[in-house]
């Protein structure tokens, strides 16, 4: 008996293993076809893609960062600002998504939260003045 409860889980596993790889490879599909999209700046359908992208594998923050910056270039800055926190809560140690709210802040000339975003990043990053150097 305890052979058979082994071939179960056993089982349960690999299927697991073969959906999570599964829907990988379809969030990385949707992905790609958005970033194809995006550089034609043909904006829409690459939201759509990058929108399943993240409906699929809502774990992945540069899937995030890149529908923002879609966002962004749609002027649709209230959106986009939601999905570069969203890349920050992901994955607070990569520069790219306080890069990219710092772009929207400085074009809306909110240099408080052009602060807010460099003391963050450096909050996780102490003693790196990359942040600064880019501004």
């Amino acid at each position: 008996m305890a052979g058979q409860s082994t071939r179960y889980s056993w089982f349960f596993y690999v299927s697991d293993l073969f959906e999570r790889s599964y829907k990988k490879k379809r969030a990385s599909d949707d992905f790609r076809r958005g970033y194809f999209y995006l550089r034609r700046n043909d904006y829409l359908p690459a939201l759509d893609h990058f929108t399943r992208a993240i409906e699929i594998a809502p774990d992945h923050y540069y899937f995030y960062i890149t529908r923002g910056k879609t966002y962004a270039a749609l002027k649709q800055h209230d959106k986009a600002l939601g999905d570069f926190t969203s890349a920050i809560v992901l994955n607070p140690y990569k520069i790219e998504a306080y890069r990219a709210q710092i772009a929207i802040y400085s074009e809306q000339k909110d240099f408080t939260k052009i602060v807010e975003a460099c003391s963050k990043y450096l909050t996780f990053r102490p003693g790196t003045f990359t942040m600064l150097t880019q501004l």
